[in-house]
């Protein structure tokens, strides 16, 4: 749950394979994979997930509910290791309450009017210009 499987360019292969058991994969972003989920053995139920520049979402045995989505990750700076959500990511206010209540920095879940898909909470930063005289 709210979790990020991304890499800075597209990779020819699963970001998640499962081999065996029972899988709940919930509020998680896949970025830059060729499938997102692979089941080879057992079973998978995902919900409320992020696919971004995934060619094939999921393959073998799973179960999806209806709210999961293609769109874009929206990431700061992926080249130089920066996955923090900006505001042009599809994960914002996209998640379902998971039980999780803060996020891989400490910030509160949710911020705004949802909970937003991933290990990062996106928060608006403002930044202000430094005036010296």
């Amino acid at each position: 749950m709210h979790t990020t499987i991304a890499a800075s360019t597209p990779l020819l292969k699963p970001a998640v394979t499962i081999g065996e058991g029972f899988v709940d994969i919930t509020n998680t972003l896949f970025a830059n994979y060729l499938v997102g989920v692979q089941v080879l053995d057992g079973v998978v139920f995902q919900d409320y997930n992020l696919f971004s520049g995934v060619v094939t979402p999921t393959t073998g045995d799973v179960t999806s509910g209806s709210h999961s989505l293609t769109g874009a990750a929206g990431f700061a700076n992926p080249p130089g290791g920066e996955y923090h959500l900006t505001a042009a990511s599809d994960a914002i206010d996209a998640g379902t309450d998971a039980g999780v209540s803060v996020d891989f920095e400490g910030d509160a879940r949710p911020l705004g009017a949802g909970f937003d898909i991933g290990y990062d909470e996106w928060i608006a930063r403002l930044y202000f210009p430094i005036v010296m005289r």
